[in-house]
C-alpha cells in the first residue's frame, strides 16, 4: 500500500494482527445488516379483537388499492395542538388516556380482518436509506423499494394506538400512509360506532410528508 503525502504509519505487529481480524468482521456484518434472509426476534403484545374491528373498518373506509399495512402498531397518536378539554367534554375520553404514553409494539399479524407484511426479515430495511439489495445496485430507501416488489404497492399504511372512549362509542384514530422518507400522508379522526361499525365523524388533522 502507498501512502502520498503523509509518512507510513508504523504498528506494532499485534495491533496489526488485531485490526486485520477487525476488517473482515466489520464486512460481515455489514453483509448481514443488508441481508433480507436475517429476521428480527422481537416481542410484541396482541391487540384486543374489538380493537382489531377498529382499526378494520378504519381500513376499510380508507382506499387501499395501492397499499400494504405495516405488521406492527409502535407509536402513540400526536395530539399536539388538540383541544384536549373538548375531546374530553365532547366524547368522553379522559385526560389521563389522551396523556398516556405507551412504549410497548402491538402485533396485527394474525389478524382476520385484513392483510399485513408477513416477511419480517425486510422490515429492518424501513431506516435505510440506502443498501445494495440487487449485486452491483444501490437501492435508495430499499424497505419501500422491496415492498412494490414483493406486493406491487407503492404506499406502506401505519396505524397508531386508537384512543377509545369509555363507552366504547367514540374513538380516535390516526394512520399514515408512505411512499418514502419525502411522500406521502396521514390524518388523526374521530371515529364512532353505532350498531357495530365504525364510521369517521370528524378529521382532527391532516399531514403530508
Amino acid at each position: 500500500m502507498k501512502y502520498i503525502g503523509f509518512p507510513r504509519p508504523s504498528y506494532p505487529l499485534a495491533a496489526i494482527k488485531k485490526r486485520a481480524m477487525k476488517v473482515p468482521l466489520i464486512f460481515m456484518f455489514l453483509f448481514l445488516y443488508c441481508s433480507s434472509s436475517i429476521g428480527q426476534i422481537q416481542r410484541f403484545h396482541e391487540m384486543s379483537d374489538q380493537d382489531f374491528k377498529l382499526i378494520s373498518d378504519l381500513n376499510n373506509i380508507l382506499d387501499s388499492t395501492n397499499t400494504i399495512v405495516y405488521p406492527y402498531i409502535e407509536d402513540n397518536i400526536y395530539l399536539g395542538g388538540i383541544d384536549i378539554q373538548w375531546l374530553t367534554k365532547e366524547f368522553g375520553f379522559t385526560n389521563k388516556q389522551l396523556s398516556l404514553n405507551v412504549t410497548d409494539t402491538v402485533s396485527l399479524k394474525g389478524n382476520t380482518y385484513f392483510d399485513v407484511i408477513d416477511s419480517d426479515s425486510i422490515l429492518k430495511f424501513r431506516n435505510e436509506s440506502f443498501c445494495e439489495i440487487e449485486k452491483g445496485k444501490l437501492i435508495q430507501e430499499p424497505f419501500y423499494y422491496i415492498i412494490k416488489q414483493i406486493y406491487n404497492k407503492r404506499n406502506v399504511r401505519y396505524f397508531q394506538r386508537p384512543i377509545i372512549s369509555r363507552n366504547r362509542a367514540f374513538a380516535i384514530v390516526q394512520y399514515d400512509d408512505i411512499c418514502g422518507s419525502t411522500c406521502g400522508f396521514g390524518k388523526v379522526l374521530i371515529m364512532q360506532q353505532k350498531n357495530g361499525q365504525w364510521r369517521i365523524i370528524k378529521e382532527l388533522r391532516i399531514a403530508m410528508y
